[in-house]
């Protein structure tokens, strides 16, 4: 299997208490370790509570960028802080180990913002979750990828990449930052759905399995809404973002 399907496919976003991203990967598939501290003791005890309302100060994000077809740690990156209307908040470069750091000041209130990592011959790469910034953030793991590459990711699965358009990757998480098993997604509006079945994408599949993630190719830029439902019907809180075309979208949906 090439190396972008052990790789992209693991994708990144906004998803452990201490840790933002899917479980990272080593260049094999397997999960690496992490420090997992769930939120609740119920994986959907937070499904309609209020968001909090307190934050540390400053907020503390870490991670690494690394290049999705070739797992090279990716030198001279830009990583930025958006806050909800894409104003940068603060900006830095990742060193020659691929990684990168930001202190927040935040007032000791969340932040509503997001991520964005751009480089010369890569698609920029954002990256969103339905919550706030609340807590530190460490060891997010940013896949970026060429266009060639996500182009061969789309083709591996029968679907044409339009470069006019944005592709979403999803991760339906439950209070405890666990994927969740047998959830549908979708955006609005909508594009290409596929679901991953272990490190591949199945076109037949039609709901997440034991990853809880799925990718959209061909989004139309411009407001997009992701939405994920459990297959108990519980709903996911939505997130709605602004994507520009040809573009890498990654997002963690909670409830």
């Amino acid at each position: 299997m090439r190396a972008w399907c052990l790789v992209v496919l693991a994708g990144c976003f906004y998803s452990e208490k201490h840790y933002v991203g899917d479980m990272p990967r080593d260049a094999t598939g397997d999960t690496l370790a992490v420090d997992v501290i769930p939120d609740s003791p119920g994986p959907f005890d937070c499904a309609g509570k209020p968001l909090p309302t307190t934050a540390p100060d400053p907020i503390v994000l870490t991670g690494t960028v690394t290049d999705a077809g070739t797992n090279a740690k990716v030198v001279g990156a830009t990583v930025n802080v958006l806050d909800a209307s894409g104003n940068v908040i603060s900006t830095t470069t990742t060193d020659a180990a691929g990684n990168w750091s930001f202190s927040l000041v935040t007032g000791g209130v969340p932040l509503s913002g997001h991520l964005s990592v751009s480089k010369t011959n890569y698609m920029t790469t954002y990256g969103y979750r339905a919550r706030q910034l609340d807590r530190d953030f460490v060891n997010v793991p940013f896949f970026i990828a060429t266009q060639a590459t996500m182009m061969a990711i789309a083709n591996s699965t029968s679907v044409t990449y339009d470069p006019t358009k944005a592709t979403f990757t999803i991760l339906s998480l439950d209070c405890n930052f666990t994927p969740i098993a047998e959830a549908t997604i979708a955006t609005n509006p909508a594009g290409t759905l596929r679901y991953f079945k272990g490190a591949s994408l199945d076109q037949t599949a039609t709901t997440t399995d034991i990853s809880g993630r799925a990718i959209m190719f061909n989004v139309n830029s411009g407001t997009v809404t992701a939405t994920a439902q459990t297959k108990n019907g519980i709903a996911l809180r939505p997130a709605t973002i602004t994507a520009s075309a040809n573009s890498w979208v990654q997002v963690g949906l909670q409830p």
